[in-house]
């Protein structure tokens, strides 16, 4: 974790209890989120939590923060290919306010 040339960095435990309090007040928020009728806003709000808590736990809790450009290139590759989904899921859940 902290060897010499390895990229990581030691951090501190508070940030690590900060990202965690984090975490649990996105959980919250979105449990209450789910209990408040936003019609088709409540996919997109949903899913905006979650990819804030999937930075979250990327960036601190998998160290991609300290990781290189190979590593970096893969993991935008990957939400690049998740891009689309999200797209159809959100387009989906907007067209049930239309009607």
């Amino acid at each position: 974790m902290g060897t010499p040339g390895s990229g990581h960095s030691v951090q501190p435990y508070w940030i690590y209890n900060a990202v965690w309090i984090a975490l649990l007040v996105f959980t919250v928020v979105t449990v209450v989120a789910a209990q408040i009728n936003l019609g088709g806003w409540n996919v997109p709000l949903a899913l905006a939590i979650a990819s804030t808590k999937a930075v979250l736990v990327g960036l601190f809790f998998m160290h991609l923060r300290f990781e290189g450009r190979w590593v970096w290139g893969f993991a935008v590759f990957s939400i690049f290919l998740l891009l689309p989904v999200i797209a159809v899921t959100v387009m989906d859940a907007l067209h049930g306010l239309v009607r």
